[in-house]
Protein backbone atom coordinates (compact mmCIF):
# COMPACT_ATOMS: atom_id res chain seq x y z
CA UNK A 1 0.00 0.00 0.00
CA UNK A 2 1.23 3.47 -0.86
CA UNK A 3 1.96 5.77 2.06
CA UNK A 4 2.49 8.83 -0.14
CA UNK A 5 1.77 10.01 -3.66
CA UNK A 6 4.07 8.58 -6.32
CA UNK A 7 5.28 9.81 -9.71
CA UNK A 8 6.35 7.64 -12.62
CA UNK A 9 8.18 9.19 -15.57
CA UNK A 10 7.80 8.24 -19.22
CA UNK A 11 10.19 9.45 -21.93
CA UNK A 12 10.75 8.54 -25.54
CA UNK A 13 14.39 7.74 -24.67
CA UNK A 14 13.47 5.68 -21.60
CA UNK A 15 13.26 1.92 -21.20
CA UNK A 16 10.56 -0.33 -19.81
CA UNK A 17 13.26 -2.19 -17.90
CA UNK A 18 13.86 0.94 -15.78
CA UNK A 19 12.11 1.65 -12.47
CA UNK A 20 10.23 4.63 -13.89
CA UNK A 21 10.95 6.63 -10.75
CA UNK A 22 13.43 9.19 -12.08
CA UNK A 23 13.19 11.64 -14.95
CA UNK A 24 16.26 10.46 -16.85
CA UNK A 25 16.86 8.19 -19.83
CA UNK A 26 18.25 5.61 -17.43
CA UNK A 27 15.33 5.86 -15.01
CA UNK A 28 12.13 6.58 -16.94
CA UNK A 29 9.84 4.10 -18.65
CA UNK A 30 9.43 4.20 -22.42
CA UNK A 31 5.74 3.28 -22.69
CA UNK A 32 2.51 4.14 -20.92
CA UNK A 33 1.45 0.52 -21.06
CA UNK A 34 4.35 -0.37 -18.77
CA UNK A 35 2.92 2.03 -16.19
CA UNK A 36 -0.50 0.42 -16.63
CA UNK A 37 1.04 -2.98 -15.88
CA UNK A 38 3.01 -1.74 -12.88
CA UNK A 39 0.06 -0.11 -11.08
CA UNK A 40 -2.36 -3.07 -11.26
CA UNK A 41 -1.22 -4.80 -8.03
CA UNK A 42 -0.71 -1.56 -6.06
CA UNK A 43 -3.14 -0.49 -3.34
CA UNK A 44 -3.05 3.27 -3.78
CA UNK A 45 -4.21 3.88 -0.21
CA UNK A 46 -6.19 6.89 -1.41
CA UNK A 47 -3.16 8.52 -3.04
CA UNK A 48 -2.70 9.53 -6.67
CA UNK A 49 -0.08 8.05 -8.95
CA UNK A 50 1.09 10.71 -11.39
CA UNK A 51 2.53 9.74 -14.76
CA UNK A 52 4.65 12.58 -16.14
CA UNK A 53 5.18 12.43 -19.89
CA UNK A 54 8.20 14.17 -21.37
CA UNK A 55 7.85 16.04 -24.65
CA UNK A 56 7.73 13.76 -27.67
CA UNK A 57 5.45 11.50 -29.69
CA UNK A 58 4.24 8.24 -28.15
CA UNK A 59 2.79 5.59 -30.44
CA UNK A 60 1.86 3.00 -27.80
CA UNK A 61 -1.63 2.83 -26.32
CA UNK A 62 -2.39 1.98 -22.69
CA UNK A 63 -5.22 0.13 -20.95
CA UNK A 64 -5.59 0.77 -17.21
CA UNK A 65 -7.53 -1.78 -15.16
CA UNK A 66 -8.29 -2.52 -11.51
CA UNK A 67 -7.09 0.72 -9.93
CA UNK A 68 -7.27 0.22 -6.15
CA UNK A 69 -8.26 3.14 -3.90
CA UNK A 70 -6.83 5.97 -5.96
CA UNK A 71 -6.38 7.68 -9.28
CA UNK A 72 -3.83 7.56 -12.07
CA UNK A 73 -3.10 11.06 -13.40
CA UNK A 74 -1.31 11.24 -16.77
CA UNK A 75 0.18 14.69 -17.36
CA UNK A 76 1.74 16.15 -20.49
CA UNK A 77 3.11 19.66 -20.98
CA UNK A 78 1.22 22.28 -18.97
CA UNK A 79 2.28 25.24 -21.12
CA UNK A 80 2.36 23.50 -24.53
CA UNK A 81 0.12 20.40 -24.66
CA UNK A 82 0.93 19.92 -28.36
CA UNK A 83 4.50 19.03 -27.34
CA UNK A 84 3.25 15.71 -25.91
CA UNK A 85 1.51 13.71 -28.64
CA UNK A 86 -0.08 10.31 -28.08
CA UNK A 87 -0.72 9.02 -31.59
CA UNK A 88 -1.86 5.41 -31.74
CA UNK A 89 -3.67 2.83 -33.83
CA UNK A 90 -5.68 1.55 -30.84
CA UNK A 91 -7.39 3.95 -28.43
CA UNK A 92 -4.82 6.23 -26.80
CA UNK A 93 -5.88 5.69 -23.17
CA UNK A 94 -8.53 3.23 -21.98
CA UNK A 95 -9.87 3.02 -18.43
CA UNK A 96 -11.58 -0.34 -17.92
CA UNK A 97 -13.32 -1.95 -14.97
CA UNK A 98 -15.36 -0.73 -12.02
CA UNK A 99 -13.31 1.53 -9.76
CA UNK A 100 -10.63 2.31 -12.33
CA UNK A 101 -10.08 6.08 -12.33
CA UNK A 102 -7.74 7.77 -14.82
CA UNK A 103 -7.15 11.43 -15.65
CA UNK A 104 -5.36 12.57 -18.82
CA UNK A 105 -4.35 16.21 -19.05
CA UNK A 106 -2.41 18.59 -21.26
CA UNK A 107 -1.69 16.17 -24.13
CA UNK A 108 -2.51 15.95 -27.82
CA UNK A 109 -4.43 12.74 -28.50
CA UNK A 110 -5.21 11.02 -31.80
CA UNK A 111 -6.05 7.51 -32.97
CA UNK A 112 -6.06 6.15 -36.51
CA UNK A 113 -8.45 3.30 -35.65
CA UNK A 114 -10.49 4.08 -32.53
CA UNK A 115 -10.64 6.89 -29.95
CA UNK A 116 -8.51 9.18 -27.83
CA UNK A 117 -10.09 8.45 -24.43
CA UNK A 118 -12.29 5.47 -23.55
CA UNK A 119 -14.09 4.51 -20.35
CA UNK A 120 -15.68 1.07 -20.32
CA UNK A 121 -17.08 -1.57 -17.97
CA UNK A 122 -17.90 0.89 -15.19
CA UNK A 123 -14.61 2.81 -15.25
CA UNK A 124 -13.95 6.55 -15.09
CA UNK A 125 -11.76 8.71 -17.30
CA UNK A 126 -11.31 12.48 -17.13
CA UNK A 127 -9.80 14.62 -19.88
CA UNK A 128 -8.52 18.06 -18.89
CA UNK A 129 -7.04 20.73 -21.17
CA UNK A 130 -6.32 18.30 -24.01
CA UNK A 131 -6.01 18.71 -27.77
CA UNK A 132 -7.97 16.19 -29.85
CA UNK A 133 -6.65 15.24 -33.28
CA UNK A 134 -8.08 12.89 -35.89
CA UNK A 135 -9.85 9.83 -34.46
CA UNK A 136 -11.47 7.05 -36.47
CA UNK A 137 -14.37 6.32 -34.07
CA UNK A 138 -14.85 9.23 -31.64
CA UNK A 139 -12.62 11.56 -29.70
CA UNK A 140 -14.05 10.17 -26.46
CA UNK A 141 -16.17 7.09 -25.82
CA UNK A 142 -18.17 5.95 -22.80
CA UNK A 143 -19.21 2.32 -23.11
CA UNK A 144 -20.88 -0.27 -20.88
CA UNK A 145 -21.45 2.04 -17.87
CA UNK A 146 -18.17 3.86 -18.42
CA UNK A 147 -18.05 7.52 -17.44
CA UNK A 148 -16.18 10.25 -19.35
CA UNK A 149 -15.74 13.70 -17.79
CA UNK A 150 -14.22 16.58 -19.76
CA UNK A 151 -13.00 19.60 -17.77
CA UNK A 152 -11.16 22.83 -18.45
CA UNK A 153 -10.56 23.26 -22.16
CA UNK A 154 -10.92 20.96 -25.15
CA UNK A 155 -9.32 21.95 -28.44
CA UNK A 156 -10.49 19.93 -31.45
CA UNK A 157 -8.03 20.08 -34.33
CA UNK A 158 -8.95 16.84 -36.14
CA UNK A 159 -12.12 15.22 -37.43
CA UNK A 160 -13.94 12.19 -36.07
CA UNK A 161 -17.35 10.63 -36.68
CA UNK A 162 -18.33 12.03 -33.26
CA UNK A 163 -16.68 14.03 -30.54
CA UNK A 164 -18.40 11.74 -28.02
CA UNK A 165 -19.93 8.30 -28.55
CA UNK A 166 -21.94 6.84 -25.68
CA UNK A 167 -23.27 3.29 -25.57
CA UNK A 168 -24.80 2.69 -22.14
CA UNK A 169 -22.37 5.34 -20.89
CA UNK A 170 -22.16 8.76 -19.23
CA UNK A 171 -20.62 12.04 -20.39
CA UNK A 172 -20.16 15.31 -18.50
CA UNK A 173 -18.86 18.46 -20.23
CA UNK A 174 -20.10 21.05 -17.75
CA UNK A 175 -18.48 24.48 -18.24
CA UNK A 176 -15.90 23.19 -20.72
CA UNK A 177 -14.45 25.74 -23.16
CA UNK A 178 -14.42 24.00 -26.56
CA UNK A 179 -12.38 25.39 -29.45
CA UNK A 180 -12.85 23.91 -32.92
CA UNK A 181 -10.00 24.94 -35.20
CA UNK A 182 -10.05 24.68 -38.98
CA UNK A 183 -12.78 22.89 -40.92
CA UNK A 184 -14.05 20.31 -38.47
CA UNK A 185 -16.63 17.71 -39.46
CA UNK A 186 -18.53 15.01 -37.57
CA UNK A 187 -19.93 12.43 -39.98
CA UNK A 188 -22.18 10.73 -37.40
CA UNK A 189 -23.03 13.44 -34.84
CA UNK A 190 -21.11 15.71 -32.51
CA UNK A 191 -22.62 13.71 -29.63
CA UNK A 192 -24.06 10.25 -30.20
CA UNK A 193 -25.91 8.74 -27.23
CA UNK A 194 -27.42 5.26 -27.45
CA UNK A 195 -28.50 2.37 -25.24
CA UNK A 196 -29.60 4.15 -22.05
CA UNK A 197 -26.79 6.72 -22.09
CA UNK A 198 -26.79 10.13 -20.43
CA UNK A 199 -24.86 13.20 -21.59
CA UNK A 200 -24.70 16.25 -19.32
CA UNK A 201 -23.72 19.14 -21.58
CA UNK A 202 -24.46 22.06 -19.28
CA UNK A 203 -23.06 25.55 -19.94
CA UNK A 204 -20.04 24.70 -22.09
CA UNK A 205 -18.87 27.28 -24.62
CA UNK A 206 -18.04 26.64 -28.27
CA UNK A 207 -15.64 28.66 -30.41
CA UNK A 208 -15.44 27.74 -34.08
CA UNK A 209 -17.81 25.72 -36.23
CA UNK A 210 -18.31 22.28 -37.72
CA UNK A 211 -20.30 20.39 -40.31
CA UNK A 212 -22.43 17.35 -39.61
CA UNK A 213 -25.32 16.46 -37.34
CA UNK A 214 -25.36 18.14 -33.95
CA UNK A 215 -26.61 15.12 -32.02
CA UNK A 216 -28.22 11.71 -32.10
CA UNK A 217 -30.03 10.38 -29.07
CA UNK A 218 -31.53 6.90 -29.25
CA UNK A 219 -32.35 3.85 -27.19
CA UNK A 220 -33.95 5.79 -24.31
CA UNK A 221 -30.86 7.96 -23.91
CA UNK A 222 -30.80 11.58 -22.75
CA UNK A 223 -28.68 14.55 -23.85
CA UNK A 224 -29.14 17.35 -21.33
CA UNK A 225 -28.15 20.79 -22.65
CA UNK A 226 -29.99 22.63 -19.89
CA UNK A 227 -32.57 23.98 -22.33
CA UNK A 228 -30.00 25.50 -24.69
CA UNK A 229 -31.91 24.37 -27.78
CA UNK A 230 -31.49 22.07 -30.76
CA UNK A 231 -28.89 24.28 -32.47
CA UNK A 232 -26.61 24.58 -29.44
CA UNK A 233 -24.05 21.89 -30.28
CA UNK A 234 -21.53 22.24 -33.14
CA UNK A 235 -22.73 21.15 -36.57
CA UNK A 236 -24.76 22.39 -39.50
CA UNK A 237 -27.43 19.69 -39.62
CA UNK A 238 -30.35 18.98 -37.32
CA UNK A 239 -30.02 16.43 -34.58
CA UNK A 240 -31.97 13.18 -34.40
CA UNK A 241 -34.21 11.73 -31.70
CA UNK A 242 -35.00 8.04 -32.15
CA UNK A 243 -36.28 5.06 -30.17
CA UNK A 244 -37.13 6.98 -27.02
CA UNK A 245 -34.10 9.25 -27.11
CA UNK A 246 -34.50 12.68 -25.51
CA UNK A 247 -32.72 16.03 -25.90
CA UNK A 248 -33.58 18.98 -23.72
Amino acid sequence: MLTAARTYYVRTDGSDSNTGLSNTAGGAFKTLQRVAEIVVPIDFGGYTITVQLADGTYTDSAVFTKTLNGRVSIVGNASSPSNVVISTSASCITSSGAGTDVTVSKCQLQSSSVSALVATNGAYITGTDNIYGVCAFAHVAALLRGQVVITGTAQIIGNAPSFANLDNGFLDTTLVAFTLTGSRSFAAAFIYAGSLSYARVVLPTFTGSATGSRFTTAGNSMINVNGAGDSFLPGNAAGTRASGGEYA
